[in-house]
Order: structure tokens, then sequence, then C-alpha cells
């Protein structure tokens, strides 16, 4: 097993889901490949998004040719699948919800946030440690800076976290490796 054989650090959340493409379509390099250019795919699109926040459309434009540019330049370790791009996908994913969040005060984005969070800890936890800090304080001067608690969205966004932490540990426990993983 993945965490009694050998000493792995990251949480295996990527790895899980590769696995899943392989149950469904029979494993393959090429598969592999696929999954990895449109996880790119989403994290420029989601790139652009966050992007467009801020900046004009020309300029969100070369926000993207960067990262097009950067992807040839940091050739291999963008074209092979690694937990590390899952992770910064999940949590630009979350940035993106938690965003959301602030425009339409809808909870459901807030959630949306937190489960992406999780799911980014599970496949890469130092990632996922960074984003805690910066999304939860993130929340803290959003509602300060409207004169409102901050306890309430704060505690959504951590429990919607700590939910897929908890389904994880569960599963590690069913399998008799929690143990191994801790």
């Amino acid at each position: 097993d993945l965490y009694r054989d050998a000493t792995l650090y990251p949480l295996p959340g990527a790895f899980y889901l590769l696995a899943q493409f392989y149950k469904l379509f029979g494993p393959s390099i090429l598969l592999s490949r696929w999954i990895v250019l449109l996880e790119f795919a989403a994290f420029v699109v989601l790139v652009f998004l966050l992007m467009r926040r801020i900046l004009s459309l020309r300029s969100a434009g070369v926000v993207v040719l960067l990262l097009l540019g950067y992807r040839i330049w940091a050739f291999p370790h963008w074209q092979v699948y690694s937990y590390t791009t899952t992770c910064l996908l999940a949590i630009l994913a979350a940035v993106n919800c938690l965003l959301r969040f602030f425009d339409q005060r809808r909870t459901g984005w807030l959630v949306a946030a937190g489960l992406l969070f999780g799911l980014a800890v599970y496949c890469k936890q130092d990632y996922g440690a960074a984003a805690l800090v910066v999304m939860t304080a993130t929340i803290v001067v959003e509602a300060r800076r409207r004169g409102a608690s901050f306890w309430r969205p704060i505690s959504i966004f951590i429990a919607a976290g700590a939910g897929v932490g908890a389904s994880v540990g569960v599963y590690f426990a069913a399998q008799g490796i929690l143990p191994d993983l801790l």
C-alpha cells in the first residue's frame, strides 16, 4: 500500500483521481496526458477569470499568453500528471468561488470554496495550508471592510473543507491505513 510500503508525503487525492480515470478508460500515458491538458486548460480559464476582475481584457489576455509560454518553458514538468497541478487547479477554483461569494453573498459559493479547498489539501497539503492562511485572511479582511462579523463565513468555509478531510480520514480508517498515514 502507498503509505505502508513507501514514504510519501503528499496526500493521495490526485493519485486516486487518476486511478478513477484509469478505471473508467483503462491505464495509458495518453489518457494521463489528456487529463494534464484538460487540467491546464481549466487552470488557464480560471486565471483569466481571476485576472478579468482586476485587469483589462487585453492585460488578462497577456497573462494567458504568459501562462502558455511558461508551460512550454517549464517542459517537461507541466506535461506529466502531477499532484501539484491538480492541487493548484482546486485552489484556483476555490479562490474563484470565494470571490463569487463576496460578490453575491450566496452561501453555496462559500461551501464550494471550502470543498475545493479540502480537495486541494487532499492533493497536496502544504499548498492547502498556504491556501488556508490566505483564504481565511481574505474572509476576515472582506468582512471587516463591510463592518460585518467574519466568524460565520470562516466557520462555513472551514467546515466544508474539514468535511472533505473527515471523509478521507474515514476512508483511510476503513482501509486500515490511517495509522500508516499518520
